[in-house]
């Protein structure tokens, strides 16, 4: 801004001879130091994760599949596909990992209702359903990374807003969806919303889950709503269902185990402000991760 302060008054002369005479040092340029150099011009710039990730990157790698030209080869060095049809590996079907959901109560149903939940709720509260590992295994072999799309004999697939909303019946439009990533006092969060203080670790072992807990002690502590117990009872077990449903099948860990409290500050809203969050675009967005 402090440039363009006298930009519209400063008006330079054009006519050479209006110019003062300059009897300063002469420079000429020697064009023996020019670099020799064709193509592009480089640019300095930020390098970040994906530079790390695609170390290695050649010309060996960056050559297009000889059979099918759409791939890279650079992505199929740890594919299952190719380690099994180029490198004759023998792998066994994908198996998923998993845990089944807390008991379901009825009185659940008006809480979860609000919440804009109750469509999956429904898809889930009975278990989950019988998973055919063969077809599991074949679409993860046709899975492209780079792309996220399967590569089907067909054409390719590609996962969608529509598919979510349609399959899973979650809102695709409003607040996004930010979990809390600082681990302080996580376990008096957790005992204000759900009324149930996570155990504290012993002195000898590490907190070995910093940012959750484990399923077993929703199983322990949530299984079953007391029948005479009062509604704000009955809410924080429909809380503790619901965070289950959304840390352990939504946005579950690698482990399988661990429920992670860092959705559970949204989760601990009222009924109606948890449906204003666009959970299905959060939910495609982590598994495209």
């Amino acid at each position: 801004m402090a440039l363009k302060t006298w930009e519209s008054t400063f008006a330079p002369s054009l006519d050479a001879s209006q110019w003062p005479e300059y009897n300063g040092d002469e420079y000429v340029p020697d064009c023996g130091l020019l670099k020799q150099k064709t193509g592009r011009r480089k640019r300095k710039r930020l390098r970040n994760e994906m530079d790390d990730s695609s170390k290695g990157y050649g010309e060996d790698m960056a050559m297009a599949h000889p059979d099918y030209p759409l791939l890279e080869t650079f992505y199929d060095r740890e594919h299952r596909a190719h380690l099994m049809v180029d490198d004759g590996e023998v792998l066994s079907p994908l198996r998923i990992h998993t845990h089944s959901p807390l008991r379901w109560d009825e009185r659940y149903a008006p809480c979860i209702g609000r919440a804009g939940f109750l469509p999956l709720a429904r898809l889930v509260m009975t278990g989950l359903p019988m998973f055919d590992n063969a077809a599991l295994t074949a679409l993860v072999d046709r899975w492209r990374s780079e792309i996220h799309t399967f590569h089907l004999p067909c054409g390719e697939l590609m996962v969608t807003l529509q598919d979510v909303a349609m399959i899973l019946g979650l809102p695709v439009d409003g607040q996004p969806v930010c979990g809390n990533v600082q681990p302080a006092g996580w376990r008096d969060m957790v005992e204000l919303i759900v009324g149930t203080r996570p155990p504290e670790p012993t002195q000898e072992a590490k907190d070995k889950k910093p940012l959750g807990v484990s399923s077993a002690w929703l199983a322990q502590n949530f299984t079953e709503c007391p029948h005479d117990a009062v509604e704000h009872v009955v809410e924080r077990y429909a809380r503790a269902w619901l965070w289950l449903l959304v840390g352990g099948y939504l946005f579950p860990d690698r482990t399988g185990n661990t429920v992670s409290w860092m959705y559970l500050p949204l989760l601990g809203k009222e009924w109606e402000n948890v449906g204003l969050y666009s959970w299905g675009s959060a939910t495609l967005a982590f598994y495209f991760d």
